[in-house]
């Protein structure tokens, strides 16, 4: 019986350069989910302000353009902008586990996870909405939508394939 033929080290870059940018990635990945996190927070503060007519705003200067939109527009657009920032974290998580492992197989694999929890969340969100159960299945479907926008996934993954290495 034939053994399988091993795929070769394509990278370029040294092990030690390698995992300094591989920590370097997952730091910007981290960066990344705090920014979303900053972002979604102060639309959220502006969407109170807009439905309250509140006075009191306590959104960040770096963010009042957000006062020029109204309640709508403000929570319509967290709608792309989820499946911005699941793609953006996506293809970070890509980066990381191709440079840290100096491999390219595991690339459908990584797309595959995010795009099913993304998916399953999608579908539990359109099962409560079939159903007219929003209030029930929204934590669900948001929890999961937050697996794909936090570094958890990704943890998941790069655990999983260091264990079915060794």
């Amino acid at each position: 019986m034939d053994k399988p033929v091993q795929q070769k080290n394509r990278s370029t870059m040294s092990n030690p350069v390698r995992r300094i940018v591989a920590v370097l990635l997952v730091l910007v990945y981290i960066g990344l989910g705090f920014f979303r996190e900053f972002l979604f927070l102060n639309i959220n503060e502006q969407m109170r302000v807009t439905y309250y007519n509140s006075p009191d705003s306590h959104l960040s200067p770096a963010l009042s353009f957000l006062e020029n939109y109204g309640y709508n527009a403000l929570y319509y657009s967290k709608w792309p902008l989820t499946l911005v920032f699941a793609a953006l974290f996506c293809m970070l998580a890509v980066f990381v586990i191709r440079i840290g492992f100096a491999t390219r197989q595991y690339t459908r694999l990584i797309v595959l996870a995010y795009a099913a929890v993304f998916g399953l969340g999608a579908l539990v969100l359109l099962i409560g909405w079939l159903f007219n159960i929003n209030e029930a299945v929204y934590d669900l479907s948001r929890f999961l939508a937050g697996l794909v926008e936090s570094p958890v996934l990704l943890l998941m993954i790069g655990g999983g394939i260091l264990y079915a290495r060794k």
